[in-house]
């Protein structure tokens, strides 16, 4: 039975808008959406934004609302490709072209991949992806490997960055995230804990978000199997993100090789 997952709320003008997946597992069916005047609510149900099928996104869940001016963008998608779509300024709509008629229509055709691919999941792909921007870049963060197997789960956080908010996103190498295919996830490592099945105190961290604090300091939240209770269930964990000498964020230390 299709429930709420993976949550996103923002601001937008007057409003609190709580953004949500409607989905299964292996069950997807879109983006829905509530609103509140406080960010504690109470939230009304508006129901769908849209469904998975309307907007041509196979596996549509993980929203992340990114918004810049009065320009909103919606990225969603997971383990079928990464998609960018644009939002009216209010952040209760798709974008809607004075020249189309059906927003839906105009989305489908009109979204942009900006990571992965839309083929079946082959464990180098990403979900629950996360749009930030740093100076003159954009940077998409995206989780690849698996989420859910304890112990044994093999999760990672990976970015790519790139001056046009619609990509390509490329790590050092140039590669665009959206070549990762076969075993090979590109873009750098931002946070990884270690091989699977060992006794890290968390294990598989990933579907991130960013914060940055009133000291201009960046934060990565994120969740993770932790020893504390021997793997059970996933936890909220927060860590402070660095930046190397080439502008990309990591967790840890460069010098102690702790990502």
């Amino acid at each position: 039975i299709p429930g709420v997952w993976a949550p996103d709320v923002m601001k937008v003008k007057d409003k609190w808008i709580y953004y949500y997946s409607l989905s299964g597992w292996g069950s997807p069916v879109g983006i829905g959406y509530a609103v509140a005047d406080n960010i504690e609510g109470p939230y009304e149900d508006k129901g769908k934004l849209f469904t998975c099928e309307e907007v041509g996104i196979e596996n549509c869940i993980d929203a992340a609302l990114f918004r810049e001016g009065e320009d909103m963008y919606i990225i969603c998608g997971s383990f079928r490709g990464i998609y960018l779509m644009e939002l009216t300024s209010d952040g209760q709509s798709l974008y809607e072209d004075k020249y189309i008629e059906d927003k839906f229509a105009y989305a489908k055709e009109n979204k942009v991949l900006v990571a992965g691919y839309p083929g079946q999941w082959d464990g180098s792909t990403y979900e629950g992806a996360y749009l930030t921007k740093k100076g003159e870049y954009y940077y998409l963060f995206g989780s690849a490997g698996t989420c859910c197997e304890g112990q044994n789960s093999t999760y990672s956080v990976f970015v790519g960055r790139s001056k046009n908010i619609e990509g390509p996103y490329v790590g050092k190498d140039g590669k665009a995230m959206t070549q990762s295919i076969k075993g090979n996830t590109y873009g750098e490592l931002v946070l990884w804990s270690g091989a699977p099945g060992s006794e890290r105190n968390a294990i598989a961290p990933g579907h991130n978000s960013i914060y940055v604090d009133n000291e201009g300091e960046w934060w990565i939240y994120y969740h993770a199997y932790v020893k504390a209770d021997k793997y059970k269930t996933r936890h909220l964990l927060l860590d402070k993100i660095n930046w190397d000498e080439d502008g990309f964020p990591f967790v840890g230390s460069v010098e102690e090789g702790n990502y």
